[in-house]
């Protein structure tokens, strides 16, 4: 298991639907998170690492549960992560994501809904990925 892997497991285990301040996890947020992380949403919404960090911390002041799915590594560079929040008076929610891996920290998310979206996803990383490497000049 990689350190990013181990990294995610350990933040979605603070949310165990005791009521925190952001402050108790903000390390391992930091840690996880890129600073350059943006995610995107089905309904076509993105929201930078700032909007998350409000986000989550909104989430643990409500004392929200989050119980995986899954998590799987399907690429160099990718997870597919699927889990279900819980809180407090609100109806819970079935939450899939593909996260893309830079620098061993999450610097993207995507929501997903279907096997050919989860490729998309995929695809999109790799692609990411070969981008990333191009800016880098070659002995060739």
């Amino acid at each position: 298991m990689s350190q990013y892997e181990m990294a995610l497991r350990q933040y979605l285990s603070e949310f165990d639907g005791a009521k925190k301040d952001f402050s108790a996890v903000e390390d391992k947020f930091n840690a996880l998170f890129h600073d350059k992380f943006s995610v995107t949403f089905e309904e076509g919404e993105d929201f930078s690492r700032e909007d998350m960090k409000s986000m989550h911390a909104g989430f643990l002041t409500k004392g929200a549960k989050i119980t995986l799915i899954h998590l799987r590594k399907i690429g160099l560079n990718c997870l597919d992560v699927k889990f279900t929040a819980q809180a407090e008076g609100e109806e819970d929610q079935t939450i899939h994501l593909v996260y893309t891996i830079e620098d061993e920290k999450i610097v993207q998310a995507q929501e997903v809904d279907s096997i050919g979206s989860v490729i998309k996803a995929r695809l999109k990383s790799t692609l990411k990925v070969y981008q990333n490497m191009a800016t880098f000049g070659t002995n060739m």
